[in-house]
């Protein structure tokens, strides 16, 4: 049955393999679940059966992946945590607190199981596709006339 998470209202919410994020209506970041490599990102791997609160900033956006997390900030800064190769930071090393990645302004976020973030920032009608597939990062700039590339 449904179990009722809090009193507040939510305005996102993603679940990744086994664990859960989710973002309150005052851009609270909240996680949950299985926490095997750090994908809660409350800073240790201990499973959580019950929302934690991360940081105190104002999150926009979030994403989880199968072993990983990633979040934007208010103001378009862009965290992730969890399974090293999934999170984009050119490391092989698992973060169980959310790590910044890159130094754009990044606006929305889409993360899947087998490839990795995929995260778009439009600056001056250039388009910035970063996405990590397997263990390359590929960064893509469109301009003007942006494709669909696979």
């Amino acid at each position: 049955f449904p179990v009722t998470i809090g009193f507040s209202s939510w305005t996102t919410v993603s679940a990744g393999m086994y664990h859960t994020a989710a973002i309150r209506s005052g851009g609270t970041l909240f996680t949950w679940g299985f926490n095997n490599l750090g994908q809660t990102g409350d800073n240790t791997t201990i499973a959580k059966s019950s929302p934690v609160q991360i940081g105190s900033s104002s999150w926009t956006a979030v994403g989880c992946g199968r072993y990983h997390t990633v979040a934007i900030r208010l103001g378009g800064t862009l965290f992730a945590w969890g399974s090293g190769p999934n999170i984009g930071d050119n490391t092989a090393i698992g973060k169980s607190s959310p790590v910044q990645i890159g130094s754009s302004s990044w606006t929305a976020v889409s993360v899947g199981w087998a490839f990795k973030p995929l995260i778009f920032s439009v600056v001056y009608y250039t388009y910035t596709v970063f996405c990590k597939i397997a263990y390359y990062v590929i960064f893509v700039q469109l301009t003007m006339h942006p494709a669909v590339y696979q």
